[in-house]
């Protein structure tokens, strides 16, 4: 195999019994690796990828489709995977148990589209989520309670969420919307950070960050305008020009992949998630 060309590891994994919409990784206590995925047929599944079998059994709870994944630690060190839905609700979830943490966070108003983990200054780890409301919900998943006001700004659906390290070692997260921007916001302060990122044509659909071998990190954006946008958060500026066609970018370690409306950030020997209703697991 040449550098650089992926190909699947063993057989798709089946089970969700329609599109799945999400996925990431999730470390147990003992030290397993698993994946957790989400899809229109209203469940959470973990697959244990050494194996290409489901752990356990599907994690019902949602009434509509399942929109987002994402693994959160707790102070006591426990991780946790949160989960947004169309149903209006952010639900955690104890991947070792296959069970609720708690009862779901409803104050978005609207179907909830993302969710990302993000880091405060003194150490706490919050979960950022984002929604067809046009805001962005901070939650302490310790508590199970909003953290500040909604996010607001942007003027329609809300589609994407992840974190972003500036040089200087502050913590934002940006976010994407179907008003056609890119926005960053301190989590901190519960404030924008600078002016909307404007360049893609219509909805903006998928965000993650990626770190250049000279340790810059960017932002890369999917668009239905049908290109990838790379962003340099610091500067809040585009970087080159706009990306079309098929995209995977391979950067110190790390791959941005690029698929329709989805865009996830993973570590080489990484996961993809489809619209069919089954999940693969690539390598190089």
């Amino acid at each position: 195999m040449e550098p650089g060309h992926r190909h699947p590891h063993g057989d798709p994994l089946t089970g969700h019994t329609d599109a799945v919409t999400g996925i990431c990784p999730v470390t147990l206590p003992d030290g397993t690796t698993l994946i957790a995925t989400t899809s229109w047929d209203k469940t959470v599944r973990l697959w244990n990828p050494a194996t290409g079998t489901p752990h356990g059994d599907p994690l019902t709870g949602h009434t509509d489709t399942v929109t987002g994944v994402c693994p959160v630690t707790l102070p006591d060190g426990t991780t946790l995977i949160a989960t947004t839905s169309d149903d209006e609700t952010v639900r955690l979830w104890n991947p070792a148990t296959g069970t609720p943490h708690g009862d779901p966070l409803t104050d978005h108003t609207s179907a909830v589209t993302g969710v990302c983990p993000v880091t405060l200054p003194d150490g706490t780890t919050l979960i950022a989520t984002t929604s067809w409301d046009k805001t962005v919900r901070l939650w302490n998943p310790a508590t199970g309670t909003p953290h500040g006001d909604p996010l607001t700004g942007h003027t329609n659906w809300v589609t994407g969420v992840c974190p972003v390290t500036l040089p200087d070692g502050t913590t934002l997260i940006a976010t994407t919307s179907d008003d056609e921007t890119v926005r960053l916001w301190n989590p901190a302060t519960g404030t924008p950070h600078g002016d909307p990122l404007t360049g893609h044509t219509t909805w903006v659909t998928g965000i993650c960050p990626v770190t250049l071998p000279d340790g810059t990190t960017l932002i890369a954006t999917t668009s239905d305008d049908k290109t990838v946008r790379l962003w340099n958060p610091a500067t809040e500026t585009q970087l080159s020009e706009a990306l079309t066609g098929d995209h995977v970018f391979a950067a110190h370690g790390r791959l941005a992949v690029c698929t329709g409306a989805i865009i996830a950030a993973v570590d080489l020997g990484s996961f993809s998630a489809s619209s069919a209703t089954s999940v693969r697991v690539t390598s190089r």
